[in-house]
């Protein structure tokens, strides 16, 4: 177990957590972003290097990082929140209710209250505005959309009519042939 402990102490020396694992998570967001709005083109060396300089300019800003890790915190805290609640849904037999799209809506809340909360604890937000006035409000407006995004109702689309397979063309013979002759029949198909 001292191992272990070693390992992390040294890891955490060399800066796996103020440095390394910050840079890692930019760099990955940014780049996936990137790649998939193409703002820069399809060009990936471009967003990989754009990705890498953004990645670096957010472990230098010292600021930056105490609000990431702080925000991360409360993330990790959402998502597992969400997950347990998931599987409370799940043993309770609704598995279907589990990842249906209240679901959904209750974790996009979560986690989007967990990064108000992780904003206002890093010091982004200002901390008594955010127990005063924005958190009931964020609440309120929560219960409201997860109240209407369960019980709106679905607009059905109609799908195209899907054409009826044609009938199987109807073949007929054309000439008789003869063994003898290594001859048969040929069919010819009706046009």
């Amino acid at each position: 177990m001292a191992a272990y402990e070693e390992v992390i102490r040294s890891a955490v020396g060399i800066g796996l957590l103020d440095v390394i694992l910050p840079f890692i998570l930019v760099f990955t967001i940014v780049f996936a972003m990137l790649e998939r709005s193409q703002v820069l083109g399809k060009a990936r060396n471009i967003n990989a290097l754009v990705a890498f300089v953004l990645g670096f300019l957010a472990v230098l800003a010292t600021q930056l990082l105490n609000v990431i890790n702080t925000l991360l915190s409360y993330l990790v805290l959402a998502l597992l929140a969400s997950l347990f609640f998931s599987m409370l849904l799940g043993l309770a037999g609704g598995a279907k209710a589990a990842t249906s799209k209240g679901m959904r809506a209750i974790a996009g809340v979560l986690f989007g209250m967990a990064t108000l909360a992780g904003l206002a604890q890093a010091g982004v937000i200002d901390s008594q505005r955010f127990k005063i006035l924005i958190l009931p409000l964020l609440i309120i407006a929560a219960i409201i959309f997860v109240i209407y995004y369960i019980f709106r109702k679905e607009q059905t689309e109609q799908e195209p009519a899907k054409p009826k397979p044609s009938a199987p063309k109807k073949l007929k013979p054309e000439a008789t042939i003869d063994p003898a002759e290594k001859t048969g029949v040929l069919w010819k198909g009706d046009n």
